[in-house]
């Protein structure tokens, strides 16, 4: 199916077979995809502002450049999906399977991830601030120069991940897995790491911290 350049503003296509489709380029602000099989499917450029793609699936997926304020990903299928340079702020990844997803440089300010799992994910300079990743998983996800400033990682996998040179102003830690984290140049100004374990993490100043580290780098 190709769609390219067509305008279906708060289209109904739950349940809909849309795999490898091409909806770049259109406006479905408001559509709902709850439930559609998108995979593969080509989104890039295209206006999806508050759309609906609760347990979607999108493995494959192509949202490069996508405006996706406000979308509904609770429950939805991304692995391997491509969102780089999207715009999601507010977005919500509920449970979401994002594991080897693509967001470089991708905006998800005040996105709730709670519960998702972003293993592999590659979120190089990414815009995460304030987000909500209360119990998600990251783990061995590349977050190198992303703005995580007043992010809620609480009980967050974030072992194995590259955080080199990551703001992490004010962010909320507690209970994490931060063990074998690299975070040489990270900011982490004002950071609760209250219960955080920091095992065989490479810390700000290049010092590797002892096995069974909690809440500091000893």
């Amino acid at each position: 199916m190709n769609w390219v350049g067509c305008d279906r503003p708060g289209a109904d296509l739950r349940e809909e077979d849309l795999e490898q489709s091409i909806l770049a380029q259109m406006v479905l602000a408001g559509a709902d995809f709850s439930g559609a099989s998108l995979r593969r499917a080509d989104l890039g450029n295209s206006d999806l502002t508050g759309t609906r793609f609760v347990g979607a699936t999108l493995t494959g997926a192509r949202l490069v450049s996508a405006r996706l304020a406000g979308a509904d990903f609770t429950g939805a299928d991304l692995r391997g999906a491509r969102m780089d340079r999207a715009e999601a702020d507010g977005g919500i990844f509920l449970d979401a399977d994002a594991t080897d997803l693509s967001g470089r440089s991708a905006l998800f300010n005040d996105a709730d991830f709670s519960g998702a799992r972003l293993n592999n994910a590659l979120l190089r300079r990414a815009e995460l601030r304030r987000m909500d990743a209360t119990g998600a998983v990251f783990q061995g996800a590349d977050l190198q120069g992303a703005q995580l400033d007043g992010a809620n990682l609480t009980g967050a996998d974030l072992s194995r991940t590259d955080l080199r040179d990551t703001s992490l102003i004010g962010a909320i830690l507690r209970d994490a897995d931060l063990q074998r984290a690299d975070l040489r140049g990270a900011d982490l100004t004002g950071v609760d790491l209250e219960g955080a374990r920091l095992g065989n993490a490479i810390w700000i100043d290049r010092r590797r911290c002892r096995p069974g580290s909690i809440g500091r780098c000893q």
